[in-house]
């Protein structure tokens, strides 16, 4: 019975200073492939015995559950010409900027893009708004042809000479056969925020934070 004792009172230790216990980490599937795996990697060596368990989505999926406390953290973004109102009782902390790249065959400005045909992600997605308002901004309504939220398969339209396209720096990945610029405009941004409820009391969620705050603090956008 004492050794039960004893092995229940480490137990109750480890999982109060965060040694063991469950993170459960939402993010949205480009800071998947670009912060996640950094971050994962060196929480796990610090904490090898705790329980990480991660959730995708996009940011409209993964606020609520952040609200009603299914995830401990979430990832999610807005971009400057349609920001979001981040729940009430969430503490909001800003990891990184990020520029948005401007895809085609050519070399055209975006207001010499009025005729073109446009790929973006889908209707009524946060993307989809910001090249509306970058392109009445510029005189035009953009025409647009193809929808998918997969950057992948947008780097693969536009490859085709299928059309041209805006994705922000983390879905951006270099590629022979397409010019890439940067957007040069103060609202052509994207903002990524990691989440987490007022009060969470999680031992292990002030060092998640910190590691994904260091591993966006690294990256070369």
């Amino acid at each position: 019975m004492l050794t039960t004792l004893e092995d229940l009172g480490q137990d109750v230790r480890d999982l109060a200073t965060g040694s063991t216990g469950r993170l459960r980490l939402g993010s949205f599937p480009t800071a998947s492939v670009r912060l996640v795996p950094d971050t994962l990697s060196a929480f796990v060596h610090r904490h090898p015995r705790a329980e990480i368990l991660l959730d995708e989505g996009e940011p409209d999926d993964l606020l609520p559950m952040v609200v009603d406390g299914t995830l401990d953290l979430a990832l999610a973004y807005e971009y400057a010409l349609t920001p979001r109102r981040w729940p009430d009782g969430l503490a909001v902390h800003r990891l990184l900027e990020e520029d948005l790249f401007l895809l085609q065959q050519g070399k055209a400005t975006l207001p010499e893009l009025a005729g073109a045909r446009w790929i973006t992600s889908g209707e009524g997605t946060g993307g989809a708004r910001s090249l509306t308002r970058l392109c009445a901004a510029a005189g035009f309504t953009p025409a647009v042809s193809f929808r998918s939220n997969n950057y992948d398969v947008v780097r693969q339209l536009v490859a085709a000479a299928l059309g041209v396209a805006l994705v922000p720096a983390l879905g951006h990945v270099p590629d022979d056969r397409i010019l890439a610029t940067r957007l040069d405009l103060p609202s052509a941004r994207r903002h990524v925020v990691a989440l987490h409820r007022d009060g969470n009391s999680n031992p292990l969620l002030g060092d998640m934070l910190a590691m994904v705050r260091h591993t966006a603090g690294r990256l070369a956008l």
